[in-house]
C-alpha cells in the first residue's frame, strides 16, 4: 500500500516505550507496545509512520493526534494547539511483531535531532504516538534491476525493502553508515547484493554512498528501478546521476531525511 492509499486509513496508534537498546555507536533502538499495535497492518518494505512527540508534561496533548492525516482531521489538530506542544517527525518500521504489541523504531544518532535527543533519553513508560503511513516503495511488475541507496538514517527503509523482495529480484542496495559497528544485515530471497559502506572521518555524509552509485553499471537502465533516501545532497545528486545514465524519473523514488551543515 502506498502512501496515498494510507492516508485515507484510520491509523493512529498510542503506545509507550519498553525498552531502549544501543544497537550501534550512532544507532538507538526504541522497542514500543501498546495493546492497539496487534491491530497495526504489517505492510512490508519501508512500512513508515508520523512519529509525534510530547514536550515534557505533556502527554495529553497526545490524545488528539489525528487518525488521519487528510485536511479535515489535520485542520482540527491544528486547530487543538496539540501541533505545537508534540513534535511530528517521520520514521521506518524496523521490526514488526504484532502478536507482541511490539515495534521496534531504529534512530540515527545526529547531534541537534529533536527525535534523535528523545530516543537517547527514552525510559521504560514513556508515552508517545504513531500514525500509519503507509509504504513509500512500490515493487516494480518485472521486479528487474533495483538499485537502492540511502545513508544511516535510511537503513530501516532498505533493509525492510531487501527483506520482502521475491526471488527474482537482483541489483544492489548500497547503504552508508558512520562505522563498521553501525552496520546491520537482513535475510533477504533476492539477488540483490547488499553493500554497507563507511563514512571516512571529516567525509560528507553520502558522499561514500554516492560514490558507490556512480560506479554502478547498468544493464538496462531504461528497465531499473531506483530507490534513494537520506541526506539530501546524496538524493539529489544520485538522483541526478541516474536520470543522466537513461532510468526514467518515473522509476526513481526518492526521500529527502535530512540537511548536512
Amino acid at each position: 500500500m502506498g502512501f496515498q492509499e494510507a492516508r485515507r486509513e484510520r491509523g493512529a496508534y498510542q503506545v509507550q516505550v519498553k525498552a531502549r537498546t544501543q544497537i550501534g555507536p550512532h544507532v538507538v533502538r526504541v522497542t514500543a507496545q501498546g495493546e492497539s499495535l496487534g491491530e497495526l497492518p504489517q505492510r512490508g518494505f519501508d512500512h513508515w509512520f508520523r512519529l509525534f512527540l510530547p514536550a515534557d508534561g505533556e502527554d495529553a496533548a497526545l490524545e488528539h493526534v489525528p487518525d488521519r492525516f487528510t485536511t479535515g482531521p489535520y485542520l482540527k489538530f491544528v486547530a487543538s494547539g496539540a501541533a505545537k506542544r508534540l513534535t511530528v517527525r517521520n520514521y521506518t518500521i524496523r521490526h514488526h511483531r504484532p502478536a507482541d504489541g511490539e515495534i521496534d523504531i531504529d534512530f540515527a544518532v545526529h547531534s541537534g535531532g529533536v527525535a534523535s535527543q528523545w530516543a537517547q533519553n527514552a525510559r521504560s513508560g514513556d508515552r508517545f504516538a504513531l500514525l500509519d503511513q503507509g509504504c513509500g516503495f512500490d515493487l516494480p511488475d518485472d521486479a528487474g534491476s533495483l538499485l537502492l541507496a540511502g545513508d544511516e538514517t535510511a537503513q530501516s527503509a532498505i533493509l525492510g525493502i531487501l527483506r520482502d523482495l521475491p526471488a527474482e529480484a537482483g541489483g544492489l542496495a548500497v547503504i552508508e553508515v558512520p562505522s563498521q559497528e553501525d552496520a546491520q544485515s537482513e535475510v533477504t530471497a533476492s539477488d540483490v547484493e547488499l553493500r554497507h559502506v563507511f563514512r571516512k572521518a571529516g567525509e560528507a555524509p553520502g558522499a561514500a554512498a554516492l560514490e558507490q552509485v556512480r560506479a554502478w553499471q547498468f544493464d538496462r537502465p531504461a528497465a531499473t528501478s531506483a530507490y534513494l533516501a537520506g541526506e539530501r545532497n546524496l538524493v539529489a545528486q544520485a538522483r541526478r546521476h541516474l536520470a543522466d545514465a537513461g532510468v526514467p524519473k518515473p522509476n526513481i523514488t526518492f526521500m529527502s531525511y535530512w540537511h548536512s551543515p
